[in-house]
């Protein structure tokens, strides 16, 4: 192998690293400017707002904790019923499908719904993607599905 191959293996692997540092610093800034912008929700005030609007507690438990591995450890990032997920935490749908939805599935031994179960839930509630929207569609399935 030459050098000019280990020094461009050696520029791509550092351009590839500096890449995602600068994304992250720019995805936890964004965080923190949305912060900024409200009250602090504590895990139990999120818990108690929605059980009010008569969520499932188990429910709700799960997508949260399950949104908040996703989130930075070392903010105070709190959760919010309205955000969106896709456009406030810049989760995209793959991640989102596979991070957060799947395990809240799973742990109610749900299989992912299909396009068309999808759909007739998007058609009842909607098609945004809040943290809300996402209490329900666990709670659709969970309810019409199992």
């Amino acid at each position: 192998m030459s050098y000019l191959t280990i020094g461009l293996i050696i520029l791509g692997i550092f351009l590839f690293v500096w890449f995602t540092v600068w994304i992250n610093k720019r995805w936890v800034k964004k965080l923190i400017a949305l912060k900024e912008t409200r009250h602090v929700m504590s895990r139990e005030e999120f818990i108690r707002e929605m059980s009010i609007k008569g969520h499932e507690i188990e429910v709700i438990i799960s997508v949260y904790d399950n949104t908040r591995k996703y989130l930075p450890k070392n903010q105070a990032i709190s959760i919010h019923p309205d955000d969106d997920l896709l456009k406030d935490y810049d989760i995209d749908a793959e991640d989102l499908s596979e991070m957060i939805i799947a395990p809240c599935l799973r742990q109610f031994n749900l299989k992912y719904p299909s396009h068309s179960q999808q759909d007739m839930f998007d058609e009842k509630y909607g098609s945004d993607f809040t943290v809300e929207r996402f209490i329900q569609f666990v709670e659709y399935f969970k309810n019409n599905m199992s």
